[in-house]
């Protein structure tokens, strides 16, 4: 499976470790070039152009955003242009931290997916839900 990565901090650079171990190819963004340079070496595709990541990634794509809950919306003002109806786009940030942010018709057509960390401790997956639009 292919996934595209935004965020190369502790968390987002540790993902796409373990999910290039597990035998996904990762195509990572960052806009750092530290981060991105340190996982190019590990086998991820990278780059620091979010148009260039974007046009990496096979269609459907799958986005994973992993960035501070204050860049999110900004994030998602630079990237849904570039992405088509049917992309993914997961989204990590607790319920509670939502972007306030509307999107264009066209971006109506994106699927975003919701993903919770499992905190109970016992190595279950994190709870997934999938979120049929992008309209609070």
């Amino acid at each position: 499976m292919q996934l595209g990565m935004i965020g190369l901090g502790r968390m987002g650079a540790n993902m796409a470790t373990r999910l290039m171990k597990a035998g996904h190819e990762c195509i990572v963004y960052d806009s750092h070039p530290e981060p991105v340079q340190a996982l190019v070496k590990q086998g991820a595709k990278g780059s620091t152009d979010l148009t260039a990541f974007v046009k990496s990634l096979s269609g459907p794509r799958a986005v994973w955003l992993m960035v501070p809950a204050a860049a999110v919306d900004s994030v998602l003002v630079s990237l849904t242009p570039l992405l088509e109806p049917g992309d993914i786009v997961i989204d990590q940030k607790p319920p509670r931290l939502r972007p306030v942010l509307c999107l264009s018709r066209k971006d109506t057509q994106l699927r975003r997916v919701e993903i919770r960390p499992n905190r109970n401790g016992h190595g279950e997956p994190p709870f997934v839900r999938r979120l049929e639009s992008n309209r609070r």
